[in-house]
């Protein structure tokens, strides 16, 4: 079981996590063979998910004003990364059925606002993929999204596709 996930985001370490052995450690060296940006000084906005078999954090690292980051699924049983892909723009993320689901946020100067959804089979290990868009997903609602990764999550399961902005929740019929 995992407890008390911290972000840490010191010169060594992203994240620090207790499980029946202790308080244990997640470092930037772990995550570095697949992801040159795994740093201190490059990550800006980091979100940590516990996954209900409780051996298993989904993390959402962000940098560069959002416009690079990865999610990465860490086994704290095994100490190994399992999957870790690309995400860029992604602000929330869920998994289900074996998949990483991406909510992401565009928003800057070459292009309009708008909400996208990807999915990303899980166990995959290349830092550069992003995954494929949902068909048929819309959301436009970015008036409603203030920028900050609290204020928006995403839950999946078998029936429907749900997003939260701030305290308003949209349910998704693909």
């Amino acid at each position: 079981m995992i407890n008390n996930v911290e972000i840490v985001l010191d010169n060594n370490t992203l994240i620090s996590y207790d499980t029946e052995r202790g308080t244990e450690y997640l470092n930037f060296s772990v995550i570095q063979p697949f992801w040159n940006y795994a740093d201190k000084d490059e990550i800006e906005g980091v979100r940590v998910y516990t996954l209900d078999d409780q051996e298993t954090l989904i993390l959402l690292l962000s940098i560069a004003s959002g416009q690079g980051g990865v999610v990465i699924g860490w086994n704290t049983v095994q100490r190994c990364i399992e999957h870790i892909s690309g995400a860029s723009y992604v602000i929330a993320v869920d998994q289900f059925d074996n998949m990483i689901y991406m909510l992401g946020m565009v928003s800057n100067f070459t292009t309009h606002p708008h909400f996208f959804l990807n999915k990303i089979p899980y166990g995959i290990k290349d830092a550069w993929m992003e995954g494929t868009a949902i068909p048929n997903f819309s959301l436009d609602k970015t008036d409603e999204y203030s920028g900050e990764f609290e204020d928006a999550d995403l839950f999946v399961n078998k029936d429907k596709i749900q997003v939260r902005l701030k305290d308003r929740l949209y349910c998704i019929c693909l």
